[in-house]
């Protein structure tokens, strides 16, 4: 099974977390086989006139990894690493005549350590507050909680 982790001056910031998904075109969650893996750099710039920093610029890391899975078929991932984020997105190719591929089920996870602090707001069950407008405010804050302490409410 493919895992990932990340590590910031060496404390644990994810633990080894699981990756993969299943999709009409194959398995790709377990018995894959690792063909190879490109470092590189992305680095762009762009405005937007809604947020408070209206000129962006984004400069990160990236790691393209790719495996096979038992049917020859490959999936790669792509990551990018910055100041302050960690994201990656599955890359599927086109297989042969392929036009559209389903996800049917994800093994993506995300393990934090049990020291990890939480700065989440919970959810707020739909038409519910206000006029029934509910989740269209925030409720109040939790921050710098045990993540151990927070439940499946929390998250947003």
């Amino acid at each position: 099974t493919p895992v990932y982790s990340a590590s910031y001056k060496g404390h644990t910031m994810l633990k080894n977390s699981p990756l993969g998904v299943l999709t009409n075109e194959g398995d790709f969650r377990a018995d894959m086989r690792y063909l190879e893996s490109e470092i590189g750099e992305v680095e762009k710039q762009y405005t937007q006139r809604k947020i408070k920093q209206s000129y962006v610029e984004y400069r990160a890391n990236t790691l393209k990894v790719t495996f096979e899975n038992e049917q020859e078929k490959q999936i790669s991932l792509l990551f990018h690493v910055s100041n302050n984020d960690i994201a990656f997105r599955y890359e599927l190719p086109a297989w042969g005549e392929t036009m559209a591929t389903v996800i049917e089920e994800e093994a993506t996870g995300f393990i934090f350590p049990s020291s990890a602090k939480a700065f989440l707001s919970p959810m707020m069950t739909p038409m519910t507050g206000f006029a029934r407008t509910a989740p269209s405010y925030e409720s109040g804050y939790v921050a710098d909680e045990a993540l151990e302490n927070t439940n499946a409410e929390y998250g947003y």
